[in-house]
Formats: structure tokens, C-alpha cells, sequence
């Protein structure tokens, strides 16, 4: 993707989620955890959003189902 910026975390995905989880946000991937109020809608197991498609892993999906 053009103009991609990467983030640097000095936190493991781990540590971010349990912070953040509970707090209006989802882990729906192993790589992305993302604010519930951003789920418009969820297609083909992925959540579009404005600027990206995420993708919905198979551990996550059933968690993610409990919100919609």
C-alpha cells in the first residue's frame, strides 16, 4: 500500500492487548487489534475499514462474533 508508515511498538502484541482489551477495542487477528466502533461491518472474514481490509483469524472469530 502507498504511503504505508509502519509502527514501532516497544510492547509485545501481548502486553498491548491485555491493556486494551475491554476498552473498546478487539484483537481480531494476531497482528491487529482494532476499535470496536471502526466494525462497520464484517465480509468474507475480514473487516473493511476506510483505508484498510483486515483480515479475521480463526481463533479471533468467535470473540469477535459476541460483539455483533
Amino acid at each position: 500500500m502507498k504511503g504505508k508508515t509502519p509502527i514501532t511498538a516497544r510492547f509485545s502484541m501481548k502486553d498491548i492487548i491485555e491493556k486494551l482489551l475491554g476498552k473498546e477495542f478487539a484483537s481480531v487477528h494476531r497482528s491487529y487489534i482494532i476499535p470496536l466502533r471502526k466494525i462497520k461491518s464484517i465480509f468474507n472474514k475480514n473487516v473493511p475499514t476506510e483505508n484498510f481490509i483486515i483480515p479475521i483469524g480463526g481463533a479471533h472469530k468467535d470473540v469477535l462474533a459476541k460483539y455483533f
